[in-house]
């Protein structure tokens, strides 16, 4: 989608910079036809103040509900975020998106998500697609948070083979694999703000 998930990240961390995140939302669009372009744009920017105005959140006791749906050219989208709070702190969320696409000349295809994470930092997450009963999907992950007991790793040890995975070339010195060529062994995956780094320390 383009998104830069490491910003979006660093702002679920602290107060959230609205401007910065009108621009990551705005950063997802590429427009490349001037015919077009204005009307992206515009599509964009409603969207984002759809979703970022006071008033787009309902208040049900201690959560914060969003909730965005769309509909357009055999196209639909089903958005819900709920938030949890504790006093002025988000204690559990839950999140729900419904994607479903029937349009003329292709396939349809429906893609359901939730995630959730509770006020004990337990994680569940799960994805189900189907396209035209061609492909079934199924995915559920469940984990949990818990607050480590040692500094988290920034830096690369001394000597490693670094490898930038947002960029598009290829690394300049050579990466062991496991004997396919195009097969590159990652040992560690750090973040750097901006995107990812992989390291391989053999």
């Amino acid at each position: 989608m383009g998104l830069d998930y490491g910003a979006l990240m660093e702002m679920t961390t602290g107060d959230v910079d609205y401007t910065a995140l009108l621009s990551l939302l705005l950063s997802t669009v590429e427009p490349n036809d001037k015919d077009t372009a204005y009307s992206e744009l515009t599509q964009a920017v409603d969207l984002a103040a759809q979703l970022l105005r006071d008033d787009a959140w309902a208040v049900s006791g201690n959560d914060r509900i969003l909730h965005y749906a769309l509909e357009q050219d055999g196209v639909a989208a089903d958005f819900t975020f709920t938030l949890t709070m504790r006093g002025d702190d988000v204690s559990a969320y839950d999140l729900s998106v419904e994607l479903s696409a029937d349009v003329d000349g292709s396939a349809p295809m429906s893609i359901f998500l939730q995630e959730s994470m509770d006020a004990d930092g337990r994680m569940e997450a799960s994805m189900q697609c189907d396209a035209a009963g061609l492909m079934d999907l199924e995915f559920s992950m469940s984990g949990r948070y818990t607050e480590g007991k040692t500094a988290p790793e920034t830096e690369p040890p001394k000597g490693a083979v670094v490898v930038d995975l947002t960029a598009p070339e290829a690394p300049a010195d050579p990466v062991p694999t496991s004997g396919d060529p195009a097969e590159v062994v990652i040992d560690k995956i750090y973040t750097t703000g901006g995107g990812f780094i992989g390291v391989t320390e053999g």
